[in-house]
């Protein structure tokens, strides 16, 4: 994922840098952009719906600290937890 990332950057730093007079240098770069982020959607896609989906631009998620995951594992246990009757 990161490489697809880098890719991105690079071809859109080298789009902005190519006349734009050169129309099918520019059509054919852009084709390439699409494809690596397709190629990413894709990525993502095959990850899973569960995993937490960023941005290149984004800032980094937050790391849960050991008494959010703690809290988290707790309220899992109290909902699926049935009485004894």
């Amino acid at each position: 994922m990161k490489g697809l990332e880098i890719l991105e950057r690079n071809l859109l730093t080298y789009i902005g840098q190519i006349d734009p007079q050169e129309t099918d240098r520019l059509e054919r770069l852009n084709e390439s952009l699409a494809g690596i982020r397709q190629s990413r959607a894709n990525f993502i896609l095959r990850l899973g719906p569960n995993l937490p989906v960023t941005q290149p631009n984004d800032p980094p998620l937050p790391v849960p600290t050991a008494a959010q995951n703690q809290a988290a594992a707790n309220e899992s246990l109290s909902t699926t937890r049935q009485p004894i009757e």
